[in-house]
């Protein structure tokens, strides 16, 4: 893959929308004007009295009046405005499709490839929802969504990492089903040498999002607090075993999650159970997206951006020394 690639499919995917745009436009106004036409005349006498109106009321009235009449010229653009989106969107939808593999494929592809080991990278598939359910402790709601799955090794550790959307289902006022947004960001799957003999949480939110029920319900997750007072501040502890979360929870290694929690504003939660750690990074981002295909790519910002993006592995790894067998 190469960088004219990107360019060549970006300026498909919006010589297509030119395209398409302008034939929808030509089609939608040809039925839509006729038809408009046909209702205007219909309701001539309504809205010639309505029209009329506006001259002979007060100005208390005035404003009344004028409502229904904006809303009236309001729709009349929006609708046709809606339709040729629509179509736009969804003739043009593989040249879109084509125009993110090509971004992600040169841009993306080749930075992984340049830092870890045993890649593997597919935009297409996400990180399994089971890896987090077994975990036992993260809410994996009622709709799950995920992408850009990258799996590899970096100073022999293994990782894993996708964005991942995780919605609930509710039932709003009038009794239709809705979906809430409970998280929208990225997991990083961590892989240690060695086994976790209890599970324990850290949560920015004070109190955990799913209830905790342990595949052993004689273990539960209890409220725990360092001798840490910032720590404590900054994160809510929730573990099976005093005694090795503690031992997890050097002063060093407290001082290192807190600052990779300040520098993600607070929205980061770590989870520690089995021979994993798992990292939830709640920001609402997406990661490895391309810009708007309307302006010329940039390719050493766009270099630069995914590189930032990827170093966030590196980063956590090396801050967080994990390495070692345990973090101490």
């Amino acid at each position: 893959m190469k960088f004219e690639d990107v360019e060549n499919a970006r300026l498909n995917y919006i010589n297509e929308r030119k395209k398409v745009r302008r034939k929808a436009t030509r089609i939608t106004l040809s039925i839509y004007l006729p038809l408009l036409l046909v209702v205007v005349i219909v309701n001539y006498s309504v809205l010639a009295n309505l029209f009329l109106s506006l001259f002979s009321s007060s100005l208390q009235n005035l404003f009344f009046l004028l409502i229904p009449i904006l809303m009236m010229l309001f729709f009349a653009i929006l609708i046709p405005y809606v339709i040729i989106a629509m179509v736009v969107s969804s003739s043009t939808a593989d040249d879109a499709v084509k125009y993110k593999k090509a971004y992600k494929g040169y841009f993306v592809g080749q930075q992984l490839e340049k830092t870890f080991s045993n890649l593997k990278y597919n935009h297409d598939v996400g990180l399994d929802r089971q890896i987090l359910i077994d975990n036992g402790m993260i809410n994996t709601g009622d709709r799950y969504l995920s992408n850009d799955l990258t799996t590899g090794k970096y100073k022999d550790v293994d990782f894993a990492q996708a964005d991942v959307h995780i919605e609930e289902e509710y039932k709003d006022g009038d009794g239709d089903t809705q979906y809430e947004t409970v998280f929208k960001g990225r997991y990083l799957v961590f892989e240690f040498p060695k086994k976790f003999n209890s599970r324990m949480m850290l949560t920015h939110s004070g109190s955990p999002k799913s209830e905790i029920n342990p595949k052993d319900r004689n273990k539960i997750l209890q409220y725990m607090q360092t001798e840490s007072t910032e720590f404590n501040k900054a994160f809510a502890m929730y573990a099976e075993d005093g005694v090795e979360a503690l031992y997890i929870l050097t002063p060093d290694f407290m001082e290192r999650v807190q600052e990779l929690g300040r520098s993600h504003n607070d929205t980061v939660s770590i989870y520690f159970a089995d021979n994993k750690m798992i990292i939830g990074i709640d920001d609402g981002g997406d990661i490895f997206e391309p810009p708007s295909p309307e302006k010329p790519i940039d390719e050493k910002i766009e270099l630069e951006k995914v590189g930032q993006e990827i170093n966030l592995i590196t980063h956590i790894i090396d801050s967080l020394k994990l390495n070692r067998k345990v973090s101490t």
